[in-house]
């Protein structure tokens, strides 16, 4: 009896937020490193945004207007921002803020005690952000159907600078880092919406063949190659991101909602609803190789590689027992 008890011991002395097993099918992408159960989170989660230099990452929930700030090193949530605006999350590392979007506008935050430093009211239901850390822009999503927009703020300032008209409700989006367009996902009008951020007007319409409802994108810029997560069917279109032609389909899981590009393993990452992260190898530019799919709970789609930390995460929702999850992979060597 004294050896099975001493075993007993040794297990439960083993902390609950670390995984200690993967058991992933041979060749895929990914390996899980971490768990970290946020049991404040009840309801669905949106985008996330991580700061590397803390090593916090924020979990959006906008049914529950929370977020929950999680501490990746010592694996545990450190506080719960309530009655927040919680659609989209992005951290401003070269101006130390955070940004939230949701209830008609962006709040901005500091980023060493998340007090809050101003709000920019933008009217109507906001989503995804995204950010040009060399002009110091904001951009948002803006979601009302007769006016669908991306609205261009200056970070700096905390002002709304203008506002880009676009033919459909915009979905996922990307800066261009090297250049000055924007290319949009907007579903409603099946295409991919190219804008140029300088001239702030529309630049081309790619419409797209061979799949529709577009809501996921990533961009290698370095390839010129633009990544497009498709729902109907459920796939990975590769496009030239000068002509917008069409290089390459992939079959991917369905209900993508988050995805990215690692371009140091040549991986694209793509965060399904079906329950699995769908993992694509880059070849090269023109040519791609679909990896097993990554297991993960059915609802778990949105996600966010970090380069800083050359880390994936995947937020779970709580179902059944189990509590909401903060997944942290990393790429297999």
């Amino acid at each position: 009896m004294k050896p099975q008890i001493a075993i007993c011991m040794m297990l439960v002395l083993v902390p609950l937020d670390y995984t200690l097993a993967d058991d992933q099918p041979s060749g895929a992408a990914l390996s899980l490193a971490q768990t970290i159960p946020i049991p404040q989170i009840t309801g669905g989660t949106n985008h996330l945004a991580a700061d590397a230099r803390r090593q916090r990452f924020f979990v959006t929930a906008p049914g529950e207007k929370k977020v929950a700030v999680v501490d990746l090193k010592a694996a545990k949530v450190l506080q719960v921002m309530s009655d927040v605006p919680a659609s989209a999350a992005c951290f401003l590392p070269d101006l130390d803020q955070l940004c939230l979007s949701g209830n008609g506008g962006i709040v901005f935050y500091d980023g060493a005690g998340l007090k809050m430093l101003g709000k920019v009211e933008l009217g109507g239901a906001v989503d995804e952000l995204q950010y040009d850390q060399k002009e110091k822009r904001l951009y948002v999503g803006l979601m009302d159907a007769q006016k669908p927009e991306i609205a261009v703020i200056d970070a700096s300032a905390r002002k709304l600078l203008a506002s880009i008209k676009l033919p459909a409700k915009p979905q996922g989006f990307v800066l261009e880092l090297d250049g000055s367009r924007i290319f949009v996902n907007t579903p409603g009008a099946g295409q991919v919406t190219v804008l140029d951020r300088r001239k702030q007007s529309l630049e081309a319409s790619w419409k797209l063949s061979g799949a529709q409802s577009n809501y996921p994108i990533a961009l290698d810029g370095k390839n010129h190659r633009l990544f497009v997560g498709c729902r109907r069917p459920a796939s990975l279109l590769v496009l030239d991101a000068d002509t917008g032609k069409t290089i390459a389909s992939v079959e991917t899981g369905g209900d993508a909602d988050d995805m990215s590009f690692d371009p140091a393993a040549k991986l694209i990452l793509l965060a399904c609803g079906t329950g699995v992260i769908s993992s694509i190898q880059q070849l090269d530019a023109d040519h791609y190789r679909k990896l097993p799919d990554v297991s993960t709970p059915e609802g778990a789609r949105n996600s966010l590689f970090a380069p800083e930390l050359e880390t994936f995460y995947l937020a779970v929702p709580h179902h059944g027992d189990t509590p909401a999850q903060l997944r942290a992979y990393r790429a297999r060597d």
